[in-house]
């Protein structure tokens, strides 16, 4: 089963720090095989019955064409990862998710965001990230600005217990 991880890139002016809100859900694209759905939203407190019933899963969606559903997981539960000045202008890992019958190609930034100014003012109505941002910081008299904000979804390998990682290919 594949694991896909989101990673996230952007200039921070004035910024101390930014991250997604504690209800923000996740805008996916997914495919499997030549039937792909965009605009797939995950709610990482939605939990529904995996196929089989043995256990809870975070999404299940039906391909055309495939014999069983598809499920995608949240990896690492509530953890909800932070962009610092410190990143400005790195790709920087927000979140893990672990794919049965799909594969993640895309993701969304549609979800509000909270954005600590260097100040320490906290933003939190209506922040979208989709373009640019900024607003005005009484505290500091500056305007404390998100640009440039892109998205990135990769394969990633993840640690196993004992700090390898896990080998792709056959089992024997």
């Amino acid at each position: 089963m594949p694991h896909f991880m989101i990673y996230i890139k952007a200039n921070l002016q004035h910024v101390q720090s930014f991250r997604p809100s504690e209800n923000a859900r996740y805008c996916l694209t997914l495919t499997s095989g030549v039937d792909e759905r965009e605009n797939i939203w995950l709610d990482p407190k939605e939990l529904v019955e995996a196929p089989g019933g043995r256990s809870e899963t975070n999404l299940i969606i039906r391909f055309e064409g495939a014999k069983k559903p598809a499920t995608v997981d949240i990896i690492g539960g509530d953890i909800i990862a932070e962009y610092t000045e410190n990143d400005n202008g790195q790709w920087v890992a927000i979140q893990a998710f672990e794919c049965r019958g799909c594969e993640i190609t895309k993701y969304s930034a549609q979800d509000d965001w909270i954005v600590i100014s260097e100040s320490g003012q906290e933003f939190v109505e209506e922040i979208m990230l989709n373009d640019d941002w900024c607003d005005y910081d009484e505290d500091a008299d500056v305007s404390p600005e998100i640009t440039d904000f892109e998205t990135k979804v990769e394969k990633y390998n993840p640690i196993k217990k004992g700090g390898k990682k896990a080998k792709a290919g056959k089992r024997k």
